[in-house]
């Protein structure tokens, strides 16, 4: 019974995350913060092309985004896009 409640306040958390990430896409859909946290999101639940879609379009907003080419090459990575990680991971070897 406590894994049930368990779950069920996991899937609320999701869903409020999920509400405050595309509330703030709404209000500005060039928001590198949320864009990153909207990729975060759908690479937590599985959903890496979409992930990288995201990642896509920050890389169009702000290329220099912290993290942004190295988890863009953890994603590619996990796909089996070994050569995409690649080229990722050599364009995230300036992050800080």
């Amino acid at each position: 019974m406590s894994f049930l409640l368990n779950r069920r306040r996991e899937m609320s958390c999701d869903d409020t995350h999920w509400a405050a990430i595309s509330d703030r896409l709404r209000a500005d859909p060039k928001d590198p913060d949320a864009l990153f946290a909207c990729a975060a999101y759908l690479a937590a639940g599985h959903r890496m092309t979409e992930a990288i879609e995201s990642l896509d379009n920050l890389s169009e907003i702000a290329p220099e985004y912290p993290g942004l080419w190295r988890f863009k090459a953890r994603l590619f990575r996990e796909m089996g896009e070994t050569e995409l990680a690649s080229m990722c991971w050599e364009k995230g070897s300036h992050d800080p």
